[in-house]
């Protein structure tokens, strides 16, 4: 696995955990990191779809929705393009877009 993968795998992790924090508790979301593997969002998108499905409910589509979002925020792509995205699909293009939101990073002097 490269380095891409893996900073996009973290990132990912990060805002997985900020927004079930934020949506449920972060109580909530140390409880449930034994089910959530990044690296299975960043490869099978539907299959991570799935995870949140089985554990939330109905409020997985809430949650996925955020996370995508997020994601889009952190990445610099306009929040509008969320819109009708399913989570899938967000995770597919944010992590299309990943590589070129590092080249586009200013540089430490």
């Amino acid at each position: 696995m490269n380095q891409v993968n893996t900073s996009f795998e973290k990132l990912l992790d990060t805002v997985t955990g900020e927004v079930i924090s934020k949506m449920l508790g972060a109580e909530v979301w140390r409880a449930l990191t034994f089910y959530f593997d990044t690296k299975i969002a960043t490869s099978d998108p539907e299959a991570f779809a799935r995870v949140l499905e089985r554990i939330f409910g109905a409020s997985s589509k809430t949650i996925g929705h955020m996370v995508v979002k997020t994601l889009f925020t952190k990445l610099g792509i306009p929040p509008d393009r969320t819109e009708k995205k399913e989570f899938a699909e967000g995770i597919s293009i944010a992590k299309a877009r990943f590589p070129s939101h590092l080249t586009s990073l200013p540089s430490n002097p």
